[in-house]
């Protein structure tokens, strides 16, 4: 289980999350990191009923790089996120709601701490490129569009999690 924290995937300066990560390394070949994580919901904008956009996603990456000493593992992965992005405007006369699939490339890299046999400690920071950039706006009521979010090129993630390292 992990707390998860990210700039760029949905609006606002920050937002955070919970994920949940599991990591297999087999006795030869790369490593492999298999998640997902469910991001709080966040609001484009200060005037009451401005849309509210919820990000959720799964991830897949191989890690080619896993250094162990001791009880500590650094690795470095590439990989895939794969979700929706869900969009909902209470303030629209008819409510409106939209979900789009969100596809992000992904690099990240992990230090794991063992502490008491099977119980771990972790802390990753990685980058995550959107292959599609949508624009969300809205048309007023005089005819102009208002774009209301775009995701960043590039976005951070940053996540900090507790586990069980089993054999």
């Amino acid at each position: 289980m992990e707390a998860v924290g990210g700039l760029g995937l949905t609006p606002g300066p920050a937002n955070v999350g919970v994920g949940v990560r599991a990591h297999a390394t087999p006795p030869r070949g790369p490593g492999f990191a298999l998640g997902g994580a469910l991001w709080k919901s966040s609001v484009a904008g200060e005037v009451p009923g401005s849309p509210a956009f919820s990000l959720a996603y799964g991830r897949l990456s191989v890690c080619p790089v896993e250094i162990a000493r001791g009880g500590t593992t650094l690795s470095g992965c590439a990989g895939a996120m794969v979700g929706s992005l869900r969009v909902e405007g209470p303030a629209v006369r008819s409510r409106f709601r939209h979900e789009r699939l969100v596809f992000d490339l992904s690099l990240d890299t992990r230090v794991r701490r063992r502490f008491v046999g099977p119980l771990f400690g972790a802390v990753g920071l990685g980058i995550a490129v959107p292959l599609a950039r949508d624009v969300y706006f809205y048309t007023d009521e005089a005819g102009e569009r208002r774009d209301v979010f775009r995701a960043s090129p590039v976005s951070a993630i940053l996540d900090l999690g507790l586990g069980l390292e089993l054999p």
